[in-house]
């Protein structure tokens, strides 16, 4: 839990505390800055309160969502043996990341070809059957990696690629490296 979340999860603990405490004991709580708060928004209009708890949720919900990984060595995790080709690969992926489009097709493509070849190979499994558990999402336990090789995200997912195209796109390919290496060593 990064430091963003611990400040988060306090703020709500004590807002829930605060919030118990009104509804239970008002007498108790209702005094100082708690009173002085309770007036303010008391006087401010509906319309720009209303605004002020939009921005607050939003800021809140694009906080909670913001992805976790922030390691920049995608290229550096799956390298051929060939300096050269890992270059054209490294340079391939980095487009693919920031870029989005038809590179990040392409490099879904690849990332596709890798685990139905891993896969059929690990599972014992003709390619045809191990192209048709890569692209139902069954070759993994996990989520988001099996939504790169289906195309089908959760909506978490959707919302962080709205916020950040480039770190979730980056993110993206670090989990599918990972979940092929995972079942490489199967």
């Amino acid at each position: 839990m990064n430091r963003g979340e611990q400040a988060l999860g306090l703020g709500g603990v004590l807002a829930t505390l605060l919030g118990v405490g009104l509804l239970v004991a008002p007498d108790r709580v209702n005094t100082g800055p708690v009173e002085s708060l309770a007036a303010r928004v008391a006087a401010t209009e509906a319309n720009t309160l209303m605004l002020g708890l939009a921005v607050a949720a939003v800021l809140l919900v694009a906080v909670a969502v913001w992805p976790r990984s922030t390691r920049d060595g995608v290229a550096d995790r799956a390298r051929p043996d060939d300096p050269d080709e890992d270059r054209l690969l490294g340079a391939a992926v980095e487009t693919a990341v920031s870029g989005g489009g038809d590179p990040w097709g392409r490099l879904r493509e690849r990332l596709v070809e890798a685990a139905v070849e891993t896969y059929a190979r690990r599972a014992g499994v003709p390619v045809a059957d191990a192209d048709a558990a890569v692209r139902s999402g069954a070759w993994t336990d996990d989520r988001l990696a099996a939504g790169v090789t289906t195309g089908d995200h959760a909506l978490r997912a959707q919302v962080r690629l709205w916020f950040a195209p480039e770190r979730e796109r980056r993110r993206r390919v670090e989990r599918t490296v990972t979940a092929i290496e995972r079942l490489d060593e199967r």
